[in-house]
C-alpha cells in the first residue's frame, strides 16, 4: 500500500521529511490497506493540543458496524521534541507542514510528513490549444 500526495510534491519544495505514526480506528486501517484514501487538500496542524492530520479522506469500510467520519482529525504520534522543533521552524521561516504519503512499515501504517515551502511559479503560460498560432514560412 502506498498513497501519495502528488499535489504536495508538485506545488511545494520539500525541505525535510519525518515519519509519524497515526492514531486510527479498525475500519480506517482496513480501508487504508485496501488503498481507499486520499491526501489531497490535507494539512498538518501543530499546536498546543498536539499534532493532527486535518482534511485527509479515508473511505468508510463497507463491512464496518460503526460509522466514522471519513474526514475527521487524526492524531499523529510524534515525540514532543520533534513536534516542538518543527513548530519553531514553521513559525520562524514561514514554512508549511504537509502530509506526503501513507505507507506500510511491517504491520504498522505510517505517514510521511514534510516541512515545505511553496514554489514560486513565474512566467508559466497556461496551455490553451485554441489560441495557438501556426505560421507557415
Amino acid at each position: 500500500m502506498l498513497i501519495k500526495n502528488y499535489k504536495a510534491y508538485r506545488d511545494y519544495k520539500i525541505l525535510a521529511e519525518l515519519e509519524a505514526g497515526v492514531a486510527l480506528m479498525g475500519p480506517e486501517v482496513k480501508s487504508l490497506r485496501a488503498g481507499q484514501a486520499n491526501l489531497d487538500g490535507a494539512l498538518i496542524h501543530l499546536g498546543d493540543g498536539g499534532v493532527f492530520l486535518v482534511g485527509a479522506y479515508i473511505a468508510p469500510y463497507p463491512a464496518a458496524h460503526e460509522t466514522i467520519d471519513p474526514r475527521r482529525n487524526r492524531r499523529l504520534l510524534l515525540n514532543k521534541g520533534e513536534s516542538l522543533s518543527w513548530y519553531n521552524k514553521m513559525k520562524q521561516e514561514k514554512l508549511t507542514v504537509l502530509p506526503l504519503e501513507w505507507y506500510n512499515k511491517d504491520n504498522l501504517i505510517k505517514l510521511k510528513i514534510g516541512l515545505a515551502r511553496k514554489k514560486k511559479i513565474k512566467g508559466k503560460k497556461p496551455v490553451n490549444s485554441r489560441n495557438r498560432e501556426f505560421r507557415v514560412s
